[in-house]
């Protein structure tokens, strides 16, 4: 009981303290007695890290895979989609994900790329030089 509560306001401290917490549905199952709530965690401007801004950008249909690594202030996020016939659906998508992202990181700037050399390159433990080299490759392309 006393591992059961101290998970319990551990979980607790954490969603209090590093997310918002929106109540979704609230319902009662008379038969067992449980009460069950789902919520929404989003997080807070200053939470959102690389790793959630790869999670979410995977959330996306077209996204098949997702890298990103953070240099000079600036995350850049290297996206492995699925095939567009055309530009346009490319474009598009490309829209639709900085338009999310933007709502999300609030005024951080960002660089989305579809890029593939960008995309392989991007590793968890990347030199400052690598960093700098495939920032200019993002915004180039």
């Amino acid at each position: 009981v006393i591992k059961n509560r101290l998970a319990f306001e551990l979980q607790t401290y954490l969603i209090t303290t590093f997310a918002k917490i929106i109540k979704k549905t609230n319902f009662v199952n008379t038969k067992h007695m449980t009460m069950i709530t789902t919520v929404d965690i989003q997080p807070s401007e200053n939470v959102f890290g690389i790793e959630d801004m790869v999670s979410y950008a995977l959330q996306h249909e077209f996204v098949l895979g997702a890298r990103a690594f953070e240099y000079n202030d600036t995350f850049v996020l290297a996206i492995l989609a699925t095939p567009f016939c055309l530009k346009s659906e490319r474009d598009n998508a490309k829209l639709q994900l900085t338009e999310s992202l933007k709502s999300l990181l609030g005024d951080k700037n960002f660089i989305i790329t579809f890029d593939m050399q960008v995309y392989r390159n991007v590793q968890n433990e990347l030199d400052e030089q690598t960093k700098a080299y495939l920032l200019n490759l993002a915004k180039q392309r």
